[in-house]
């Protein structure tokens, strides 16, 4: 598939200015910065570049966690360990979603109910 020149250049400067969002989760900033290196797969960026490009765009929060992750700085770790800690953390945050929605669900099922209790005594 031919890919202009200019095509190339965009997506290149797409990665290496990137940025987290002020709103965007860890998880979401991770697979908006895959994307990017997904739509432009002959970009040159070694595995080392790309994982300090994406650690050093985080917020310091995320920057924390992931150094947290690494007993030390994240980036004085292997691309292989780095990936793995990544990985690690997007799992993490799955799983506490997954947790926060079953809570909820439960709080409605309880509104549910009181609500249906509710209706049957006000008759």
């Amino acid at each position: 598939q031919f890919f202009p020149p200019s095509k190339t250049t965009y997506l290149r400067n797409e990665i290496t200015n990137f940025l987290q969002k002020s709103n965007e989760t860890f998880n979401e900033a991770c697979e908006r910065f895959k994307d990017l290196l997904r739509q432009c797969p002959h970009h040159g960026f070694s595995e080392l570049h790309q994982l300090d490009t994406f650690y050093n765009a985080l917020n310091p929060n995320d920057q924390d966690a992931l150094d947290s992750s690494a007993g030390g700085n994240f980036l004085d770790k292997i691309p292989r360990e780095c990936l793995s800690i990544i990985e690690s953390k997007s799992k993490v945050n799955i799983h506490e979603v997954e947790s926060l929605m079953s809570e909820q669900t439960q709080m409605l099922h309880s509104l549910l109910l009181l609500t249906q209790t509710l209706l049957i005594f006000s008759r």
